[in-house]
């Protein structure tokens, strides 16, 4: 983490500025990034660093994802969340968080070569049960969550859980749950990014 620390010291709160000093980091380190902030991690760490992307907009998607975390706990659905924490501020302003890594998100589990659906359905995970649907139209903008994703989640926590999850969303207006979003850690199915999108 130092060495990242380290590395934006200096660095303004400009997104290309950003990349650029990202560029510069060993083949050890990869990194990636969407419409809200970037995420740093390397081979040897179970965690990876998000910072915030200052160009898009003016809203710190990281912090509002630790607020939303929080919330997560008054609604009893926190073991569904990657937790996520604020750990360093550089000279500069560039906030700096850690979340734990997960094993990989859904769009990966769709990939042939991981064969994810095979394991779920010997676990009698049932894609298109009633109870998947009800969930997926009451989370907000649930249209955009996996099938195979929410049954699992039903099937682990039950129907109260799913009542909770549901509730949790629409409060905080989580309503970017794609499969990009969306993974999974020791066979259970986590969010990744529960920040929600807007500007």
């Amino acid at each position: 983490m130092e060495r990242i620390f380290n590395l934006l010291m200096n660095v303004n709160q400009n997104d290309g500025a950003i990349q650029d000093a990202l560029d510069t980091l060993s083949s050890a380190f990869q990194y990636a990034y969407g419409e809200s902030r970037f995420a740093v991690w390397h081979k040897d760490w179970d965690f990876v660093l998000k910072i915030p992307r200052y160009g898009y907009a003016s809203i710190d998607f990281c912090q509002r994802e630790v607020d939303n975390y929080r919330e997560a706990f008054a609604y009893g659905v926190e073991r569904i969340c990657l937790p996520i924490e604020h750990v360093h501020t550089t000279p500069t302003g560039i906030r700096i968080y850690k979340q734990l890594r997960y094993d990989f998100c859904t769009s990966d589990a769709l990939d042939s070569r991981i064969n994810y659906r095979q394991y779920l359905r010997k676990r009698n995970v049932p894609r298109d049960e009633k109870i998947t649907a009800v969930v997926m139209g009451a989370c907000h903008q649930g249209y955009r969550l996996n099938a195979y994703w929410v049954a699992r989640m039903v099937q682990l926590y039950g129907k109260k859980f799913a009542k909770s999850f549901e509730q949790w969303t629409r409060d905080c207006r989580i309503n970017d749950l794609h499969d990009l979003n969306t993974g999974w850690l020791d066979n259970k199915p986590i969010l990744l990014d529960y920040a929600g999108f807007f500007h």
